[in-house]
């Protein structure tokens, strides 16, 4: 299946990633390209996953190439904006997919600020090409909503709540799921130099339940329990750095009686994330990024344990 940089994109809400303005400035702070009533950035990464499909026993490599382009327009106090992603991979390219986002953000007297956010992804191929099994594919569209506030000078606390629809094709819209998230991350300064991130989430997946191509019964319902902790140091204007570590447990809470044997009765998942970022500004115009994952996943079902390197490298040009 296709690795966690489709999470990342199509569930962005999965990673309780607030609007970019919480991760380095509290919501009262102001910068540049929120004063200009235009603004963009053109980005292309290039990344490396060294278990593309997450598969425990046969790994097999991709590099993806992922341009993006990001607009942004604020007239007065409304911030709006809108973005494309593109995932093209090089040596399986039947996974290529796409990412589209908009929204609105605005700030609420001085020191609060609130968005909104709406996401969408075509349906697109989440495995490799087979002709002795049918393709399985998913389109995703949803929403989130994002508050935060200064409580202290150096507090400063938001609250998300997301909604997400999985839309699978024909032959497996057993799978179909609504996610319900609600998260909650907090960021402390400590001095000038670190920042000190907490998050906490929880998400409900609902899904329809039924028949799936192989003549087995499925029902994908979920809950899950999240945390991360992440740690960032500027070490100038030009110079950021972070670290990260995440976990999530996931329960499937199906509802189909335990004599159908349904796929996922009883299982219990846990994902480990680490991860270390560098950001690299040499010119105000012009934007280095490096990141370095480590991702690995604990299971009751022993077939689905895997782990996974990601490395990420990308330029990015602002105007």
């Amino acid at each position: 299946m296709r690795s966690l940089l489709w999470v990342a994109a199509v569930l962005g809400i999965t990673l309780l990633t607030p609007p970019s303005h919480a991760e380095e400035e509290s919501a009262s702070a102001g910068t540049d390209a929120r004063k200009r009533a235009w603004a963009g950035e053109i980005e292309t990464a290039f990344v490396y996953d060294d278990n593309v499909f997450q598969d425990n026993k046969e790994r097999e490599s991709d590099v993806i190439w992922v341009p993006t382009v990001s607009l942004t327009y604020r007239p007065r106090v409304v911030r709006w904006s809108g973005s494309a992603t593109h995932y093209r991979y090089l040596r399986n390219g039947a996974l290529d997919y796409a990412f589209y986002e908009v929204g609105a953000e605005r700030p609420f007297g001085e020191r609060s600020y609130g968005s909104l956010f709406l996401q969408f992804s075509p349906p697109a191929a989440l495995d490799k090409e087979d002709p002795t099994v049918p393709t399985i594919a998913l389109g995703s569209a949803g929403g989130t909503v994002y508050f935060d506030r200064d409580l202290s000078p150096w507090w400063n606390a938001g609250v998300l709540l997301s909604y997400n629809h999985l839309d699978y094709n024909d032959s497996f819209d057993a799978k179909d799921t609504d996610i319900l998230k609600f998260g909650s991350p907090h960021v402390f300064r400590i001095g000038i130099l670190w920042q000190l991130r907490l998050d906490y989430s929880f998400e409900k997946g609902s899904a329809r339940g039924g028949t799936v191509p192989s003549g087995r019964r499925d029902d994908i319902s979920y809950q899950t329990h999240a945390g991360s902790v992440q740690l960032s140091y500027r070490h100038s204007h030009s110079v950021t750095g972070r670290i990260q570590y995440r976990i999530r447990h996931k329960i499937f809470t199906t509802d189909l009686r335990e004599e159908v044997e349904p796929i996922h009765s009883g299982r219990r998942d846990t994902q480990h994330r680490i991860q270390g970022a560098l950001r690299y500004r040499p010119f105000s115009r012009l934007l280095f990024r490096f990141q370095s994952e480590y991702h690995w996943r604990t299971s009751s079902d022993p077939a689905v344990k895997f782990n996974e390197m990601v490395q990420t490298v990308s330029t990015a040009y602002l105007f």
